[in-house]
């Protein structure tokens, strides 16, 4: 029997955040007596098992790798369903180390890392093995994935091509290969003419967006626009105060959306997602695979949205905004599935 991917995700996370506290003391601890950052693996039903340590000559060096042999690390108790791992790591201009946590699900590998050291960090839970490209593929509608320089953005799986109003420009620094850049103040977007929204059905669409620096007197962006004609049926859009994420359909909101770092953050790529789902007559929007935040009941008329643009018409004062890698499937996808797009901030190309 398969169980709920998010719940038990998020009922890991209450025991994770129980112990982190002693994992941070291990370490802290191990350092001042060993003179070097623990390193050793223990699962949720077995014993712990020998790992090995890493030290540096000098601690103001990288480490290097030396064994440490282990009797016990008595962390997480055994009735948490996740395995840890604490990891020695090293680049070429940091040393530290990470917890790996683990846990299989329904039969797909999940993995969340946290650390203290001088590293990059992965707050959120993301899935190892998976067969989540068959699955978008089979759902999407339409896939863009902006990597053109300019003129039209083609629609890599149907033809729902975007054309480009007022010369859309372009950036080779997109998640994935180029990404659209669209200057606000000369009104560029890229819009599709079509019945993409039709039939009362599900559907998520999502991608990546980076914003230039904002002000206190900039406006909020608009990342997308859904529009029947001229006339404005829906929107995803960035606040600029307090730097959060809405989606609006009809007369409803699913708004306050943030990632795991609490903040949708200027000059930094964001991978958002916004959803309309049927059977419960609901939209919802999240950031980052962060945590999805729902409107109330919303009356979906096929009849309302013909046009999708992205980007937005000039309304005074908007920061620039580069958008890669975006998709429309015919459902509300799965955790998996976002974290399979999402690949750790990396993004990925759907074709």
């Amino acid at each position: 029997m398969s169980v709920n991917v998010e719940n038990t995700l998020a009922a890991i996370d209450v025991d994770i955040a129980t112990y982190w506290q002693d994992i941070l003391d291990l370490e802290a601890d191990y350092l001042v007596a060993n003179g070097k950052y623990a390193q050793a693996v223990a699962t949720h039903d077995t014993l712990p098992v020998d790992g090995e340590g890493s030290a540096p000559e000098n601690l103001a060096d990288s480490p290097t790798d030396q064994v440490e042999d282990w009797d016990d690390l008595v962390i997480l108790p055994n009735t948490i369903d996740c395995s840890l791992a604490l990891d020695v790591y090293q680049t070429a201009n940091a040393w530290g180390w990470v917890a790996i946590f683990e846990a299989t699900i329904n039969g797909v590998t999940w993995r969340k890392m946290l650390d203290q050291g001088s590293w990059g960090r992965d707050r959120v839970w993301y899935a190892d093995n998976t067969d989540a490209e068959d699955t978008l593929l089979a759902a999407a509608q339409a896939c863009w994935t902006m990597n053109e320089t300019s003129g039209t953005r083609y629609d890599s799986i149907s033809t729902n091509h975007l054309t480009d109003y007022n010369t859309v420009g372009y950036t080779a620094n997109g998640v994935v290969g180029n990404a659209a850049v669209f200057d606000p103040d000369n009104d560029e977007h890229l819009g599709v003419i079509a019945s993409l929204f039709a039939n009362d059905v599900d559907f998520t669409l999502c991608g990546w967006f980076y914003l230039d620096t904002s002000t206190s007197g900039h406006k909020n962006q608009k990342i997308f626009r859904l529009l029947e004609g001229t006339s404005e049926k829906g929107k995803c859009e960035w606040e600029n105060d307090p730097h959060d994420m809405k989606f609006k359909l009809f007369n409803k909101e699913a708004k306050d959306a943030v990632p795991p770092t609490g903040v949708v953050e200027p000059e930094i790529w964001h991978f958002v997602e916004c959803y309309y789902d049927s059977a419960n007559g609901t939209i919802g929007i999240s950031v980052d695979l962060g945590d999805r935040v729902e409107s109330a009941t919303v009356s979906f008329d096929e009849d309302k949205i013909d046009r999708l643009h992205f980007g937005a018409l000039k309304t005074g004062n908007e920061v620039t905004v580069h958008l890669d890698q975006w998709c429309l499937f015919d459902k509300v996808i799965t955790l998996t599935e976002r974290s399979y797009l999402y690949n750790k901030s990396a993004g990925r190309e759907l074709e």
